[in-house]
């Protein structure tokens, strides 16, 4: 479920401003940064559980403003309370802030919000009233101090990005509720197209991701999460049983160009969004075949080839090109690489090593002794890695039990 929140920060990089002001109640500040990444105090927040100032002079009337404007964007418009009720909330605001504001508009700003924190369908349209309600009750008298006074109030600085928790869990923030419910409606090319500004790989990341969203998910609060990863890869073999292929921007060939180290998800990835802004990226891949360990790591039950081999096409669509059977550092040096005119090189050659167990003996070198990630490798390119009759697998993840379905 989708939430908006709003920082407004110090312009200069300082140290950080001491808390002055706690709203609503008390409340936990330990738990938001007093920074921005980039070492900008925070001098108040404002989001779906209420608001916090940190420095006195911030103007909660202009905030409440900006916070009501940037959630009216995110709107869907499915339901009328959310679509209209705060796009009224926000010219009321306006209103004031413009020094043109009464005593009433408040009130019909308060009334407002309730309605529509009561009537909307989703958490945007039923989180949003609640700060602004909360700065009605904790601020009134900077409103009607604004209202008397017939003055315009200076915009303050702020940040403001829509979330949600399976959004935050995601390693690639995808906008989970966005295609999820692009999807409901039936509109899967546009779901499609939402997973792709975050995720190449939909196809494939659909059926082997960990899916960190899901154990996040609002859903499971109430009886079971909704299948995230599952819905990625209906809508990626939909595209594929359909016949479809993505369309891609036209765009102007640049004349700056990338090397790239491996075809794994990573290499692949980065050369499809740099096809998208016009950069030529040609891959280095030690295999003979894109997907890097997604492909020989993975057995085809869990990841059919073509469906990888399908999703790396792209890339070439974009003006990529992809070397195979070439290893860096062996058959072509980083020097060797700069001196054809490659402009950056982009490092993806894998995490190709496995987990050490820790135990005594484990790096002697017995025969019949070999981690998970090198058996399957071995299996995928048709050799047969271990004989005898009996094998014992220590573990039991994804990898052991992917050992036990492809031994020979």
């Amino acid at each position: 479920m989708s939430q908006v929140i709003l920082s407004c920060w110090d312009g200069k990089v300082s140290k950080g401003t001491e808390e002055s002001i706690t709203a609503p109640a008390e409340r936990d500040q330990k738990a938001f940064p007093e920074t921005l990444g980039d070492g900008r105090p925070l001098r108040a927040f404002m989001g779906w559980g209420g608001f916090i100032l940190w420095d006195e002079s911030v103007n909660i009337v202009d905030m409440a403003r900006e916070y009501v404007t940037s959630a009216q964007k995110e709107s869907c418009g499915q339901c009328i309370p959310c679509r209209m009720g705060t796009r009224v909330m926000q010219d009321i605001l306006e209103r004031i802030c413009a020094g043109k504001g009464t005593e009433d508009d408040l009130d019909l700003l308060e009334q407002l919000a309730r309605q529509v924190k009561d009537l909307s369908m989703c958490d945007i349209g039923q989180t949003t009233p609640v700060p602004i309600l909360d700065s009605i009750t904790h601020c009134k008298e900077q409103y009607l101090q604004v209202i008397r006074e017939k003055k315009a109030v200076p915009k303050g600085q702020y940040r403001y990005r829509m979330t949600a928790p399976c959004t935050d869990a995601c390693p690639s923030h995808l906008d989970v509720p966005g295609y999820v419910e692009k999807i409901r409606l039936g509109q899967f090319e546009d779901a499609l197209r939402i997973i792709r500004d975050d995720c190449s790989l939909p196809g494939t990341v659909g059926r082997v991701c960990v899916r960190p969203c899901e154990f996040s998910c609002r859903r499971g609060l109430l009886d079971e999460p909704i299948a995230i990863r599952h819905l990625k890869r209906f809508v990626a073999d939909t595209e594929l049983d359909y016949g479809r292929e993505p369309t891609f921007p036209e765009l102007s060939i640049k004349k700056d160009k990338v090397a790239i180290v491996g075809a794994g998800p990573a290499g692949l990835a980065c050369a499809y969004y740099l096809g998208l802004r016009g950069y030529p990226a040609t891959i280095f891949e030690s295999l003979d075949e894109p997907g890097g360990m997604a492909a020989v790591g993975i057995p085809d039950y869990r990841l059919p080839r073509e469906v990888l081999r399908r999703e790396a096409d792209f890339v070439e669509k974009l003006g990529g090109n992809i070397k195979y059977k070439v290893h860096v550092g062996r058959d072509v040096s980083l020097g060797d690489i700069e001196a054809q005119g490659y402009r950056a090189v982009f490092l993806a050659s894998g995490a190709q090593g496995s987990s050490k167990m820790r135990c005594e003996g484990e790096d002697e070198g017995y025969k019949g002794f070999m981690h998970g990630v090198t058996f399957l490798r071995e299996i995928a390119e048709g050799k047969t890695p271990l004989k005898g009759r009996k094998v014992v697998v220590i573990g039991g993840g994804n990898v052991a039990i992917d050992c036990v379905r492809r031994r020979r």
